[in-house]
């Protein structure tokens, strides 16, 4: 795509969005959305509301202050998370049979987003994680029992890292400030990304500035306008170890017909065109000039 279609493109999304403005619910979330049965989470760039739509007993959304999804700051991306995670607290201390969240951001329709204001959905499971999450928790367990015992110098195996570690010795992976990420050699969609932060995203700052940059960088830098974020996250109680875990995909251009699955891969296996190799340099070099302070 020349440097002419792409400038045309960037104006015919500023032009959606701020054309979608109009009639917008989410611009007054007070009036217009619902509440949870212990009312709203307020922070400083965003608001709760509980979700119409439901997926689960506990289903609710982060709806951003700013309209624009693609315009944020870190400390509005910050806000976003946190005021997630105090809805988890609050569901938690309501209904501890609500036990495994999950944060998801769906950006713009293509990436499943039902508005164009910037909105995340947040949920509780209930007893057990959502499925992909399961998932994830039995391959981790598996390579536990699989290789505790042959594991060298009384070490536990790692499963999680050990799969950076992986993609770090192919060149896939890196590392800033304590956080570890990678782009999949097994991706589930374009220029996945997975970020493995050292505790929960919302304690920890330099994990939100690495998801900031990462994003900025998709946004700014590889023209990703709809995108797909998932925070995993472990059970309130503890039941079970688990770590917290990032994930980004890009869901291509919302000017593009709106089918980008097929039946290969419904049935079949991942088709990507990314190479990770390159995404993952773009990555590496935004980080460089933008450093994290």
């Amino acid at each position: 795509m020349g440097k002419k279609d792409l400038k045309n493109q960037k104006n015919k999304l500023s032009q959606l969005i701020n054309d979608s403005r109009k009639n917008c619910d989410f611009c007054q979330p007070d009036q217009y959305t619902p509440e949870d049965v212990f009312g709203r989470i307020k922070g400083k760039h965003s608001i709760t509301a509980s979700n119409i739509a439901k997926y689960d007993v506990w289903s609710s959304l982060v709806i951003f202050k700013n309209h624009n999804p693609l315009k944020f700051t870190l400390e509005e991306l910050s806000d976003y998370i946190d005021t997630g995670f105090h809805w988890f607290d609050k569901v938690f201390q309501t209904d501890e049979t609500y036990k495994c969240p999950f944060f998801v951001w769906n950006c713009l329709y293509k990436a499943g987003a039902s508005q164009i204001h910037g909105h995340a959905q947040i949920l509780m499971g209930k007893d057990i994680p959502y499925a992909k999450v399961e998932v994830l928790k039995r391959a981790q367990s598996n390579y536990q029992k699989r290789y505790h015992e042959k594991s060298h110098k009384g070490l536990d195996p790692h499963y999680f890292q050990d799969l950076y570690q992986a993609h770090h010795a192919l060149g896939l992976g890196y590392t800033v400030d304590g956080v570890s990420l990678y782009t999949s050699i097994t991706p589930a969609k374009e220029k996945e990304i997975t970020i493995l932060p050292p505790e929960s995203p919302s304690t920890h700052k330099n994990s939100k500035k690495v998801i900031f940059n990462i994003l900025r960088c998709f946004i700014d830098v590889l023209g990703v306008h709809s995108y797909n974020l998932s925070i995993y996250c472990p059970p309130r109680d503890r039941e079970y170890d688990f770590p917290y875990l990032i994930k980004i995909v890009d869901r291509g251009s919302i000017f593009r017909p709106p089918a980008d699955m097929g039946g290969m891969e419904l049935f079949g296996s991942t088709v990507v065109a990314d190479d990770p190799y390159e995404i993952i340099h773009h990555i590496i070099e935004y980080f460089k000039i933008h450093e994290i302070e």
